[in-house]
């Protein structure tokens, strides 16, 4: 009959119907103070931390001053039964280093946790690690610890992080964070992040983007292989011996058989301290002093798969070795004679050469994924010509095409970061398949990757390229023509058979709608409606990682996957699947249902990608010769 006082409550966990403070506890409520027989109602949501079985719920509030009957302060227990969803799986998938103060000083680190399993995941201890190298594991030194929260299947959990101080003894440290494992978690191995590396006062040489002039070179054809050395470190770092490499796996290492040496002069340091990825108001790029490597080297006599890399050697005082050798590049030797598949760029714009280079990167990953080449067509009598840049210069193709050329130029417009899609096509057989084709590039993006780590700046640039130039092949631009793009204003789909089967192998057989499911119809679009895969099904409503490379956006890491893969062979394209990125499928896919007519969700836009609405697409034959125009 008097006034409550604000208080507290406490929601709890039980395996009876008997809620008190020996139960396990879920999380603190606040009670606002309530008049005489007043009443307060609320809900909460939050993952379910526990395994299969039946549970109870419930809740205990604090005394309040003046209570005399404090019996009844805990509910009865709601039962609640958790049926067998799968098991948890921990990951660390990114980590960061941030700078807090302008005089370099004092650092944050920032974990990423997810839960990649099909099953709910208990809150758990995330255990931070300072070691002597780049492997991070519980023998490290242990400096903080903090805690996970609860995390449901697939989702990742909330931001957190540590403050340390800038080591003052030189070399190159190393942090890194791993988490406890939790009940039902079947898989530990992957529980620690990769490192990163804090260089204090020392050179660090490491490789920057590498490319090969073509992915397909005939039996002792020469090629260009093309590298970037870079300076991460504070200090300059002295000249020194660049060793290239054929190896049969993309690890290079010193044990590959050596084909080559070059030089690279000395390098200076960068100005401030390598904190990247990083991210937030205050985020900072290193401005890396680096060499541009070009060297020609001959394919083996022999056909077959090989990869091309190099290794710095070592200079002094360089403490962190582990980076001196670059990823391989992917070469696919074919006898001589054979009619491998060619992407050339023509970048009519101006782009720094470490963008064109990883644009480059993108080309020769596709001419590695498609093995036949195509018929060339040959504008020497009947030259191309089109208008793709706001209209501002007409271009013109008057030589041989084999097998599809791609402008690359920029656009002012400040829309979708690039689109892309193709401007010829051809006639003959293969039926449709592109020889001329355009990406255009938005200035204000490229403007805004200034403010980005260098890393994350090469990621998205790259990953821009993989995605215009699977629209330049004909993904999302010539499916209405190819017939494989069904129910465009309902539930949207791809109906190329292999395609399906890659999506049902990738953990898609539980999904309830049509398949391949694609942006569009009842799910909404943004950059062009059919032309990409749904994102509601492909990455879920809640997942933070794991995206597909042909989304709608680009923000965060993506695979290049089968299904995407298998699409371009229903188009016609000859190609290897096993070049293909791991992907799966978020776990929750058999739960997301096509939407009733009436709702149009929106689609996130992080940075923008799309199929190019630029101009028309010609149909024309092997000498040039347009036959007809496809509608836009």
């Amino acid at each position: 009959s008097g006034l409550a006082a604000a208080t507290s409550g406490r929601r709890y966990l039980s395996d009876d119907t008997t809620i008190d403070a020996t139960d396990r506890l879920l999380g603190i409520i606040s009670v606002p103070a309530r008049g005489p027989t007043g009443t307060y109602l609320q809900s909460h949501n939050g993952p379910v931390p526990v395994g299969a079985g039946a549970y109870y719920l419930g809740v205990c509030v604090d005394p309040v001053p003046g209570e005399t009957n404090i019996d009844n302060n805990c509910s009865v227990g709601a039962r609640l039964v958790i049926e067998d969803r799968g098991s948890p799986d921990l990951t660390v998938p990114g980590l960061v280093l941030r700078e807090l103060d302008r005089a370099g000083r004092q650092i944050d680190l920032l974990p990423y946790v997810l839960n990649a399993g099909d099953g709910a995941a208990d809150e758990t201890v995330a255990r931070f690690y300072r070691s002597d190298d780049a492997n991070i594991d519980a023998s490290d030194t242990q400096f903080s610890t903090d805690r996970t929260g609860l995390l449901g299947a697939n989702s990742s959990g909330p931001a957190f992080s540590h403050t340390f101080e800038v080591p003052t003894s030189p070399g190159t440290h190393y942090y890194g964070v791993c988490v406890d494992p939790v009940p039902g978690e079947t898989e530990t191995s992957n529980n620690c992040s990769e490192a990163v590396s804090l260089n204090v006062g020392v050179p660090d040489l490491a490789f920057g983007p590498t490319w090969v002039g073509t992915s397909n070179p005939m039996a002792g054809q020469s090629f260009t292989f093309t590298s970037t050395v870079r300076n991460e470190g504070p200090a300059a770092a002295a000249a020194t011996t660049v060793r290239y490499y054929r190896s049969g796996d993309a690890t290079i290492d010193a044990s590959d058989t050596q084909v080559a040496t070059g030089s690279i002069g000395g390098l200076p340091g960068i100005d401030g301290l390598v904190l990247g990825p990083s991210f937030g108001p205050d985020r900072r790029r290193a401005a890396f002093a680096a060499s541009r490597q070009a060297i020609r080297l001959n394919a083996p006599s022999s056909p077959g798969t090989y990869y091309f890399g190099a290794c710095i050697d070592g200079v002094p005082g360089e403490s962190n070795t582990d980076n001196n050798c670059s990823a391989g590049a992917y070469v696919r030797v074919v006898p001589s004679g054979a009619d491998p598949f060619n992407i050339g760029l023509v970048f009519v714009d101006d782009f720094t050469d470490a963008r064109k280079d990883l644009m480059q990167q993108a080309a020769r990953r596709f001419e590695g994924i498609i093995t036949h080449g195509l018929p060339d067509v040959d504008f020497s009598s009947n030259g191309y010509e089109f208008v793709a840049d706001e209209g501002r210069v007409t271009r013109e193709v008057g030589d041989i095409v084999d097998d599809l050329r791609i402008f690359v130029l920029k656009t002012h417009y400040g829309g979708p970061a690039g689109l892309g899609g193709p401007l010829y096509v051809r006639s003959g057989n293969p039926t449709g398949l592109p020889a001329v084709g355009v990406i255009s590039i938005d200035s204000p993006f490229l403007a805004r990757l200034g403010a980005e780590s260098l890393w994350q700046e090469e990621r998205l640039v790259r990953d821009l390229m993989l995605h215009e130039i699977a629209h330049v092949l004909g993904f999302g631009t010539l499916w209405r023509e190819f017939g494989l793009l069904q129910e465009p204003l309902g539930d949207s789909y791809f109906s190329g058979e292999l395609a399906i089967q890659a999506f049902n192998a990738a953990g898609g057989a539980p999904y309830a709608g049509n398949k391949v499911p694609v942006e569009g119809g009842l799910f909404g679009g943004s950059c062009g409606s059919g032309s990409h895969w749904n994102p509601l099904v492909f990455r879920g409503l809640e997942r933070k990682f794991g995206a597909e490379i042909l989304e709608p956006t680009i923000e965060q890491a993506h695979a290049l996957s089968a299904i995407t893969i298998q699409s371009l062979a229903a188009l016609g394209y000859v190609v290897d699947v096993s070049r293909a990125d791991p992907y799966r499928l978020p776990a929750m896919v058999g739960d997301i249902a096509p939407p009733a007519a009436s709702a149009k969700p929106g689609v996130s836009q992080e940075v923008d990608v799309g199929a190019s609405t630029l101009g028309a697409i010609d149909v024309g034959d092997e000498q040039g010769i347009i036959i007809r125009t496809l509608e836009d």
